[in-house]
């Protein structure tokens, strides 16, 4: 919910950009090229740290595709299904309404939210070491910069920072997988990516990146508190995917606090 005005914002913007009702495959990819995540697209000069360290303008050669883009797109996407009520109406009149046709082929403001899941488990982000460490001195990095270089082949091939960085999980199929690829956490690593990148190749988006970017940092910092009173859970017994989200506090009345994950509203085989 933290996220939910800037989120909007996005879908609003790459709905109107392509002129549709909802988010299309068109948007959803000029999103990510805009951000450039996607392998071939152009990553502005960057500035690392205030030590006066800077990576050039280059294109970015990771592993995340066009293909993958369009897979996690996929996985999101469900066509609505006519209510039996209306089934016989829908047979009876050649006009098919303008919500069925539109969201067959694309995204809802909830598709996209999980689109954003599908999109956050399949990209490497800075891992636990990472958010503990929060700094590189000596290389004039910042955990922030380290979370815009961390899916770069330079790092991920780097020994001294391989150890620092979470590669892709294999997509989940069930509700168990969602839990053991700590969604929730994927999933605020890689809206601050987003948040970081996006100004640089839509300026329009700056104000809303920049406001949610307050929220997000201050999440990290929660996220790597939570980290380390989850390992020492763990060191006591306690199974990883047994852990209450960081985001989302335990029901006064005890038991597990729902998760952010994709298929939670309908089956994970779509």
């Amino acid at each position: 919910r933290s996220h939910a005005r800037a989120l909007n914002a996005l879908f609003t913007y790459y709905t109107r950009r392509t002129g549709s009702q909802f988010l299309t495959i068109a948007g959803w990819l000029a999103l990510l090229e805009d951000a450039a995540l996607i392998r071939g697209t152009t990553r502005p000069a960057l500035a690392l740290g205030d030590t006066g360290m800077a990576l050039e303008e280059r294109a970015f050669d990771g592993d995340f595709t066009v293909a993958d883009a369009r897979c996690c797109f996929a996985w999101a996407r469900v066509a609505p299904k006519p209510r039996a009520a209306d089934a016989s109406k829908h047979r009876a009149s050649p006009r098919r309404s303008a919500v069925s046709l539109s969201s067959a082929d694309a995204l809802t403001r909830t598709d996209f939210l999980e689109a954003l899941c599908w999109l956050a488990v399949s990209r490497p982000l800075p891992g636990a070491e990472a958010l503990r460490k929060g700094t590189w001195a000596d290389e004039g990095l910042s955990l922030l910069d380290f979370f815009e270089v961390c899916d770069e082949p330079s790092v991920l091939d780097h020994p001294a920072m391989r150890s620092l960085v979470d590669p892709p999980s294999p997509p989940p199929q069930t509700a168990a997988d969602c839990g053991r690829a700590r969604l929730e956490e994927c999933l605020l690593k890689t809206l601050v990516v987003i948040y970081r990148r996006l100004p640089r190749g839509n300026a329009e988006m700056a104000g809303v990146c920049a406001a949610a970017m307050g929220v997000a940092q201050r999440q990290l910092k929660d996220l790597a508190d939570y980290l380390d009173a989850g390992d020492a859970k763990e060191r006591r017994g306690r199974a990883p995917n047994q852990r209450a989200s960081f985001l989302l506090r335990p029901p006064a009345g005890g038991g597990r606090a729902p998760s952010m994950m994709p298929g939670s509203r309908r089956s994970m085989g779509h």
